[in-house]
């Protein structure tokens, strides 16, 4: 390729590679859906095989309904799903990645059951 300008003046011939990045990130949420005792600490990571992750957004939900499409904040750090004291509740976690082309990867999700609720039950002696 060679450019020219107003006045006549031509560059040398050069090449110029182009790379375009049509690959969105994607991310990993640790530990998979699972149920505890109180409390579960979670984790975020991501990957992008192009220029690179420029973001990851998450948002902690009560319930185990759809993630919604706003809402969410800059992931920065593991961070902690408490429970509720002698009850059992279930939390959601749903993020995605955002790459520095711009690429918007899937919305991942964990569901988490924290059950602090003690056992109940009934014994009966025999006589």
């Amino acid at each position: 390729m060679q450019l020219a300008d107003a006045g006549g003046n031509i560059t040398g011939d050069f090449l110029q590679s182009i790379y375009v990045d049509a690959m969105p990130p994607s991310i990993d949420i640790s530990p998979a859906s699972t149920t505890v005792r109180a409390m579960v600490v979670v984790s975020i990571t991501g990957s992008d095989i192009g220029l690179g992750l420029e973001n990851i957004y998450y948002k902690a939900l009560l319930g185990s309904g759809d993630c919604p499409s706003t809402g969410y904040i800059v992931y920065p750090t593991a961070f902690m799903l408490p429970g509720i004291p002698d009850q059992t509740v279930t939390r959601k976690v749903c993020a995605y990645g955002i790459d520095l082309a711009g690429n918007t990867g899937q919305m991942m999700s964990g569901v988490y059951i924290l059950d602090s609720q003690p056992p109940q039950g009934n014994f009966i002696i025999n006589s």
